[in-house]
């Protein structure tokens, strides 16, 4: 019997029989060892799996190795020849391409396939090879330069670079020379100082890690939005193969956490609160063997009325989602006489506006490794934008000082807020301290989804009152968010949203209201912009809104009220020099009538 093989970057290696049925993606990182490309979906939907068999690029999530028997395969780590790097992958540093860098070897893959087909891509050549190519980062404009760089280079032209200082840094940083000191920094540009680990695929995220002996973790979600688990039955979880431990209500310690408010189980206590509520946590010699017991437990659940908006959950006589009540916070800021300028106002404009539930979308999904001491003390490697915070969630859970406990913040695969949350890295430790064993816990895509927090979704009431000149004399306003079901960062959310309600424009008369509602859906946390996004939405419109009130000139509009140094903003702050609203201003509508007029 002939042994089966594939040659991976121009090496021939076996595939074992046991192997036969992993997938390419599973192979090459658990067997292989190469972790370039990674696995955000696992459904050949993210592309951050690419790489090039015999030639065209292929998602490996989606081939079975059986499948793939002699074939030729190249991945981003098989590019670079020592130091010399592709010219794909120096152009991605010249061009500033990488940020996060989780997706950067699938681009860099895709771009290396679409070259080596088409020398002379055009732009609608460019977008089609990068369907389906995901980058939160959003750097797909200088994706196309550096596509447009490595051609002309692989073609033997001359490129004309956009900054030739910092092009001649990134060229001695990809050449691996050490990048000069030269004097001032401030002003300068310089290349990301790990940007060839992420273009060559070096660079280790949580799931690129392994140790010796490592169980995987797999999340058990409730079925229900809301009501009670009458009864979880993990007999037969238990005895599947591989299985070493289960956590649940049953064995999991009474604890709760949260960024502000310690509200928040590990696991369900028994009352769910939200569809997607962790209820148990299944840990197995393999990630297959995690998975398919996590498919044996059977929840037995009763769903109880929920509320699923915030006016649900403030009307009179609505269940509880909490036994204090259904408001997580409540904000308010008032100044002026408020009555008596919208008296004297000309013209009075009222709106309401609307904010949806946001997911981040992170490419790379939450991920945690917990490896346990001799000593008693863990070693932790996740991702988080708070490690100290983190540290010190994980001590309080076992009661360890924080000096036992070493939080280690490896390269993030996106965040944009949505990273702060403490289930997967409390679950990962608890089952390495209980297992003795270093333990994996990684989240699919689909469990991602179910379970972390969103930006909040809000209803923004606004009532403006201003001069027929345009003088803004008064606003009145009233925020109410859907904050889910626990608290997290809800405080702070709406504490921000009342501090900027009335966007860059100076308001004398002012009352604003912001009040989050607990719910039976999925939290609300922390997202890019945290809480004025929100609001921007509501006082720009309000704005428009007015302007048309007045047959006036939106921009002008703008210009009267703007905020300037010595100006306050709603909570009182007195604006210093720096600020630049109204030249802002002038620029956009420069910009405006050069396009659009």
């Amino acid at each position: 019997m002939s042994e089966n093989f594939v040659i991976i970057n121009g090496q021939r290696k076996a595939v074992r029989d046991q192997e036969l049925g992993f997938s390419l993606l599973t192979w090459l990182r658990e067997t292989a060892g190469l972790t370039g490309a990674k696995c955000g979906c696992g459904a050949g939907q993210c592309g951050s799996c690419n790489v090039l068999i015999n030639g065209k690029v292929r998602r490996s999530c989606l081939f079975s190795m059986e499948k793939l028997i002699g074939a030729e395969i190249l991945t981003v780590e098989g590019l670079a020849r020592g130091n010399r790097l592709h010219p794909v992958q120096e152009s991605f540093i010249v061009c500033g391409v990488a940020q996060c860098g989780f997706c950067t070897p699938s681009q860099i893959i895709a771009a290396v396939g679409l070259l080596q087909e088409n020398p002379s891509p055009t732009r609608a050549d460019i977008d089609k090879a990068f369907k389906g190519v995901y980058c939160r980062c959003g750097s797909y404009p200088r994706v196309i330069k550096a596509i447009g760089r490595a051609a002309a280079i692989l073609r033997g032209e001359d490129w004309q670079e956009e900054d030739p200082e910092f092009a001649r840094r990134a060229r001695d940083l990809a050449g691996g020379r050490p990048l000069e000191e030269e004097g001032q920094v401030l002003g300068r540009s310089y290349p990301m100082p790990d940007a060839v680990d992420k273009v060559t695929g070096r660079a280790k995220f949580v799931d690129d890690y392994a140790f010796e002996g490592m169980l995987f973790g797999k999340i058990v979600l409730a079925p229900i939005p809301c009501g009670y688990l009458e009864e979880l039955d993990i007999s037969q979880a238990e005895n599947a193969p591989g299985v070493r431990y289960i956590l649940s209500y049953k064995n999991a310690r009474e604890f709760r956490y949260g960024p502000i408010t310690r509200d928040t189980p590990v696991l369900c206590d028994r009352h769910i609160r939200y569809h997607g509520q962790p209820i148990a946590a299944v840990f197995a010699e393999t990630q297959e063997e995690a998975d398919g017991a996590a498919l044996l437990i059977r929840a037995s659940c009763k769903e109880t009325p929920g509320v699923f908006t915030p006016e649900e959950a403030l009307a009179e006589g609505a269940p509880l989602v909490h036994p204090t009540g259904n408001i997580t916070s409540r904000t308010a800021i008032e100044k002026g006489d408020i009555d008596q300028a919208f008296k004297e106002a000309a013209v009075i404009v009222e709106a309401e506006y609307y904010s949806q539930r946001i997911e981040h979308a992170y490419i790379e999904p939450e991920t945690a490794v917990a490896v346990p001491r001799a000593d008693g003390g863990l070693d932790v490697y996740h991702m988080t934008q708070a490690p100290f915070s983190a540290r010190d969630s994980i001590a309080r859970y076992f009661d360890l000082p924080p000096e036992k406990v070493n939080s280690i913040q490896v390269t993030l695969g996106g965040s944009f807020g949505g990273k702060g949350d403490d289930m997967t890295r409390l679950l990962c430790c608890a089952a390495a301290m209980a297992t003795g064993r270093p333990v994996k816990l990684r989240l699919s895509r689909r469990d991602s989804l179910l379970y972390h927090y969103k930006r909040h979704p809000y209803t923004m009431n606004y009532k403006v009152g201003a001069t027929k000149e345009g003088k803004l004399l008064a606003m009145d306003i009233r925020l109410l968010s859907d904050g889910g079901a626990y608290s997290f960062h809800s405080h702070r959310v709406m504490g921000h949203s009342v501090c900027y309600t009335t966007g860059p424009y100076y308001v004398p008369n002012l009352r604003t209201e912001g009040v989050v509602a607990f719910t039976n859906n999925a939290p609300a946390g922390a997202m890019r912009g945290y809480g004025v996004v929100q609001t921007s939405l509501a006082s720009e419109g309000i704005m428009d809104e007015l302007a048309r009130a007045l047959d006036m000139d939106p921009i002008e509009l703008r210009r009267i009220n703007a905020l300037g140094p010595g100006l306050p903003m709603p909570a009182g702050q007195i604006l210093g020099p720096g600020h630049h609203f109204r030249e802002a201003l002038d620029i956009a509508e420069q910009k405006i009538r050069e396009r659009l007029l």
